[in-house]
């Protein structure tokens, strides 16, 4: 009988099909902030014959759009990745996931169970929404950033406890004219040492450490946890399929219920039809109506003798300024918006 395991996260919804032998197959496609619509795609992707007996689990951030009788099926994200990657490596003693939003640290007893873990708070800078955003700035994405983090002969020094400050540092670097190699990787530097220092916390790193997530697809954030613990490549290892060892975790952990295939589609049908009709309800706004006009006027008069007068505006990473100058450079009006 089948194993099929889906891990319903942030930025992407994934599949495993594990078979009797040990051996599966994956499938990923994104979520687009539709978690249920491309999971239905997903799904349908499989083409499997709808008679057929599977058994399933369910994991990460989306698997509670599953109510009811699929509330049997859900797995705990660290659960999952755990079982994911001792399926793979069972000398594992950490893991260090790093996804989209969410990062966590996943500490195994000798026995393989889970000891300890922890993960970042509301705040995902920590996590690779941060590098995607940074990214942004650099007009690139985040799989070009990492090859540019790769050949970097140096990091550009850049905080990354905050995206607010990490842009001020971004802006000040690009007026200086700083590589954008060195930028790309003190970005990916700024990331590991927030994950270490927030996620981490304190806990003393255990090799063999799996890297899995996202993050571990990219090269430039791979070069900073080495560098920052001051590793060998050996202490770290890095599966084939980062991203998909909490659905395959969760394919090794399904419920012991099977269900047909058809009964699957069916259930995900309806949350995607469901989720269509909630979301029309709850986001459909009143038109907005004409602009309201001022029943002020601002005085348009110039001090006598003046014709001509400079705006000049000055649109910082914090703050916009602007200042109205006579031709002579006096300041006739200044104005500071936070």
């Amino acid at each position: 009988m089948l194993h099929l395991g889906f891990d319903v996260g942030s930025n992407f919804c994934k599949c495993v099909i594990l078979r009797h032998n040990g051996s599966f197959t994956s499938e990923m496609i994104p979520t687009q902030g539709a978690p249920a619509v491309q999971l239905a795609a997903l799904i349908h992707r499989l083409d499997l014959p709808a008679d057929e007996r599977i058994r399933v689990g369910l994991t990460g951030v989306g698997k509670e759009l599953f109510r009811d009788t699929w509330k049997r099926h859900w797995i705990s994200d660290v659960a999952a990745t755990s079982a994911g990657v001792l399926h793979q490596n069972p000398e594992i003693r950490m893991i260090f996931d790093m996804g989209g939003e969410f990062s966590r640290v996943i500490q195994l007893a000798a026995d393989g169970s889970v000891a300890d873990f922890s993960m970042n708070g509301q705040c995902a800078a920590g996590a690779g929404a941060f590098l995607e955003q940074q990214a942004g700035r650099l007009r690139m994405d985040v799989t070009e950033l990492g090859a540019r983090a790769v050949e970097a002969p140096k990091a550009a020094v850049i905080a990354g406890r905050c995206s607010v400050f990490a842009k001020s540092d971004m802006i000040h670097l690009q007026q200086k004219g700083t590589p954008v190699d060195e930028m790309a990787y003190g970005l990916c530097l700024a990331l590991v040492r927030t994950f270490a220092s927030s996620v981490l916390a304190g806990r003393e790193p255990l090799a063999p450490l799996a890297l899995v997530g996202g993050g571990a697809r990219n090269g430039g954030i791979v070069r900073a946890f080495l560098e920052v613990f001051s590793w060998t490549p050996d202490k770290m290892w890095l599966p084939e399929q980062p991203q998909v060892q909490a659905a395959l975790g969760a394919a090794l952990s399904a419920c012991t219920t099977s269900v047909t295939f058809g009964e699957l589609t069916a259930a995900v049908d309806a949350l995607e039809s469901a989720g269509e009709d909630r979301g029309a309800d709850a986001y459909r706004l009143a038109a907005l109506g004409p602009y309201p006009v001022s029943s002020q006027t601002a005085d348009a008069e110039l001090p006598e003798g003046i014709t001509d007068v400079f705006l000049g505006v000055d649109v910082g990473s914090v703050s916009t300024n602007l200042v109205l100058l006579t031709r002579d450079g006096r300041i006739l009006e200044s104005l500071y918006l936070a």
